[in-house]
């Protein structure tokens, strides 16, 4: 006769948790649509807002020292970044007759604000290195990242300040 025996029960745990995460839109070369068009270089600067973020935790321990769980959690993220140099555009404002009047080579700073809601979805594997007492762990795994919705606004303001020209709840589409 074959048996097997398990030294111990595997263990389910749970636990919540909310929190403060901070979100900063770093690149090293911003090369789109706007950047060949109208913006030549890297002068930008890119700064972050506190965010909130909430997930819930569940696994089980399989032994002493090894366990495997996941943590989806939900993000709100806001972002901005902006340029440092002027750059020309071509603005377009609506005037009071209700047409648009445009202006060839504007010179003043862009800046965009971003604001994403997404779900994050871990499967960590977690070896506890010196047991229990001392909580060094060795982790690893996946993750399933999912952005639910998204905009974005965008601003021009000239030098003179006189013609910001915002556009708002741009959809940003996956």
């Amino acid at each position: 006769v074959f048996a097997t025996v398990l030294k111990s029960q595997p263990q389910i745990f749970f636990g919540a948790g909310v929190g403060p995460q901070i979100s900063r839109f770093n690149f090293s070369g911003f090369q789109n649509e706007y950047t060949r068009n109208y913006y030549d270089g890297n002068d930008y600067k890119s700064s972050g807002t506190t965010n909130i973020q909430g997930g819930l935790r569940f696994g089980v321990k399989l032994g002493e020292k090894f366990s495997v769980y996941t943590d989806p959690s939900f993000f709100l993220k806001k972002f901005k970044y902006e340029t440092q140099s002027v750059t020309r555009e071509v603005t377009r404002k609506i005037n009071d007759q209700g047409t648009p009047d445009y202006a060839i080579n504007q010179e003043g700073n862009r800046s965009w604000t971003f604001n994403t809601r997404a779900i994050h979805v871990p499967l960590i594997a977690r070896y506890n290195l010196f047991g229990d007492r001392f909580g060094m762990h060795l982790t690893g795994g996946l993750s399933f990242n999912y952005m639910l919705s998204g905009d974005y606004t965008t601003e021009f303001v000239t030098i003179d300040r006189t013609a910001p020209v915002k556009v708002n709840n741009n959809p940003i589409i996956g």
